[in-house]
């Protein structure tokens, strides 16, 4: 993109990390770049949504209405799938199958699950005790994260706008990611692995997806979200050899322009949504259609 349009995409994306894309928020901060107002538009909205969760989800309302309000909780957290205690003490995974999938259904959230053997066929693989759930929205996850204070989310997002955060821009960054990526039409997996006795097994990739051409070998794009400019790729590194033989393209999504690390292709973050259309063509060499182009 170049120094000077990079820095610009990234400030509306910052923006787009604020407001989110709820038309009343847009139309709120359209109107002089006003933070309070999209703020108390957004409030609204969730104050909408906590009295759906009452008035519609019936006999789940309970389970419902406490997944909803542990996501930025669950998401802040190192490991950040959601753990069924913050629920209710004694409740497991397979009880809360019903309260997911009514917010799912309910386009307020998405939901990704646990591959254990990443292959062509995400879902033969699929671990629904192991799942993580997101927003629909990121500029309501700010809002709802610091619902009980509303100066302190709107000085915490006058501090995404700049740059500035330095506290839980990791779960915000792939919560968009996960939005960006369902928007362009993909199911949502990724692969955990605890391995206490194998370091090597030992990783989390954020996010799997599949090649829209399947062919006998390298079918997956493995995806790492970076929210700063000084990471590793610890788990990339591990899951690439332990599963060279499914590798279409290592993926590192981050703050800095698009450059190419040996094989692996590092994009903006802004350019997630990118990701299902590209093409690789031999072993190092990825073609990527341009949106961009004027």
């Amino acid at each position: 993109m170049g120094q000077t349009d990079h820095r610009l995409a990234m400030e509306a994306f910052r923006q787009y990390l604020v407001v989110g894309g709820m038309p009343q928020s847009v139309e709120a901060f359209a109107n002089g770049r006003d933070i309070r107002a999209a703020e108390k538009a957004k409030r609204a909205i969730l104050d909408l949504y906590s009295y759906d969760i009452g008035k519609f989800a019936g006999r789940l309302k309970h389970k419902v209405r406490a997944i909803w309000n542990n996501i930025p909780g669950a998401l802040s957290a190192q490991e950040k799938h959601f753990k069924p205690g913050l629920v209710k003490e004694g409740v497991k995974m397979r009880d809360l199958d019903s309260p997911f999938e009514w917010l799912a259904e309910s386009m307020t959230v998405n939901i990704a699950s646990n591959v254990t053997d990443p292959n062509a066929g995400l879902k033969m693989s699929e671990d629904r005790t192991l799942i993580k759930c997101y927003m629909g929205d990121t500029g309501l996850l700010v809002s709802h994260a610091f619902s009980e204070n509303a100066n302190a989310t709107c000085d915490m997002q006058w501090k995404i706008l700049t740059g500035k955060l330095e506290v839980n821009k990791g779960m915000l960054m792939e919560n968009v990611v996960a939005q960006m990526l369902k928007a362009a039409g993909q199911e949502l997996f990724y692969h955990f692995n605890a391995a206490q006795d194998d370091r090597d097994s030992r990783m989390e990739i954020e996010f799997l997806l599949s090649k829209s051409k399947v062919s006998a070998r390298h079918n997956i794009y493995p995806v790492e979200v970076k929210s700063a400019n000084d990471y590793t790729t610890t788990s990339m590194d591990k899951f690439r050899r332990k599963f060279a033989s499914v590798v279409a393209r290592p993926i590192v999504l981050h703050p800095g322009d698009a450059e190419f690390s040996g094989d692996v292709l590092k994009l903006p973050l802004y350019m997630a949504m990118l990701i299902p259309e590209m093409e690789p063509v031999g072993p190092r060499k990825t073609v990527v259609k341009r949106p961009f182009e004027r």
